[in-house]
This record gives structure tokens, C-alpha cells and sequence, in this order.
């Protein structure tokens, strides 16, 4: 679907049925849209529940190594709460090309610079990407692209609760103007 060693942005118009997320138990995560690779997802957009009443949007970005395991994830969380019942236009962007410094997690003293790293938007606002953002792990998806329902652990699931009314790709990171005039404007408004 998409050159995932190269820079690009997945962008869907979701609304979530606060009812059915609210039969969900804590912990649930719905994949609004994604691409498959070896047992997991090589990027997906997502809505989790970390509590009752809470949800929240999350893009992500796994490497899967030849023995099956992840080798490598990444992933950015929204800052806010994820609206119910209405229109929510969210946007990942994976820049291939944006420095950051990795430190080993056994080692503080060993850093490394490295390329590639994840953004959310939420509507026109971009949410505060923490230190996991930066996935360097060249994966190219290799299975189907999913809308509505995702793939992780292996198993098949992962049912979004609402309604995917599109879902977009670019090639390419859209920077923020980009992803107001592209992504937010209307065809009457552009």
C-alpha cells in the first residue's frame, strides 16, 4: 500500500459510537485503519480505552524480526480525549527523513542518532509525541490493509466501534498547513 521505508500519512474521518465503546472492556483497542505484517500491524491508527468513559487516539508503527518477534515499535498518543459521536478527522505521519537520538534503555551512556519518527494529529492539532516516537526499523507491510479492524499478536480482531467514513494516503510526510489544507478543508472552503 504504501513505501513505508519513505515518508507518509495516513489520514481517516472517524466517528466512534460512544455507546459500543462503552460495552468494551478497559484495555480494548480498535484499529481505525492499518497494514498487516508478519502477525502484527507495520503502522496502524487506533482508538484505545485506558479507562471507563476515557478514550484516546494512538498511531503506531511495529518491526517484525525473521523469527516472528517485534523487534522494534513506536507509537504516539493523543494528548486529549477522543471525541464520541461525531466527525473526527485523524492523521499519522511517519517522517522518514526527522533526526532523533535513541538511548539504549541498558545502557544511558549509549546514544545513537537515528532517522524516522511518528506524528498524530488530532483534527488540525498535532499531539505531543513522547520519546517513543522515533521508529528507525525499515518494515514494509506485506499483508492487507485493513479499515475497521486490525491485526496484532497474531490473531485477527481489534473491531472498531463506529464508523470509518474515509481513509486517506499519502505519499510523503504532509506537514502541518498541509494536513489543515488537505486533510480539514472541505472542497467549497479550500
Amino acid at each position: 500500500m504504501t513505501d513505508e521505508a519513505s515518508s507518509f500519512t495516513i489520514s481517516a474521518h472517524v466517528r466512534l459510537d460512544a455507546d459500543k465503546l462503552a460495552a468494551k472492556p478497559v484495555g480494548y483497542q480498535a484499529q481505525v485503519a492499518g497494514q498487516a505484517a508478519g502477525g502484527e500491524s507495520s503502522w496502524a491508527l487506533w482508538v484505545v480505552k485506558p479507562a471507563d468513559g476515557t478514550y484516546q487516539w494512538k498511531f503506531t508503527r511495529t518491526a517484525v524480526g525473521s523469527d516472528g518477534k517485534v523487534s522494534q515499535s513506536a507509537e504516539v498518543a493523543a494528548g486529549d480525549l477522543a471525541e464520541v459521536d461525531t466527525g473526527v478527522d485523524v492523521t499519522g505521519v511517519f517522517d522518514a527523513q526527522e533526526p532523533w537520538q535513541w538511548t539504549d534503555p541498558a545502557d544511558s551512556s549509549r546514544t545513537e542518532n537515528r532517522m524516522g519518527r511518528l506524528h498524530l494529529y488530532v483534527g488540525g492539532i498535532e499531539q505531543p509525541g513522547e520519546d517513543n516516537s522515533g521508529f528507525s526499523a525499515a518494515q514494509q507491510g506485506s499483508g492487507a490493509l485493513s479499515a475497521g479492524r486490525g491485526t496484532a499478536g497474531g490473531s485477527t480482531g481489534y473491531y472498531l466501534p463506529g464508523s470509518l467514513e474515509s481513509l486517506r494516503v499519502w505519499t510523503g510526510a504532509l506537514s502541518a498547513d498541509q494536513i489543515r489544507s488537505q486533510v480539514l478543508a472541505t472542497p467549497d472552503s479550500a
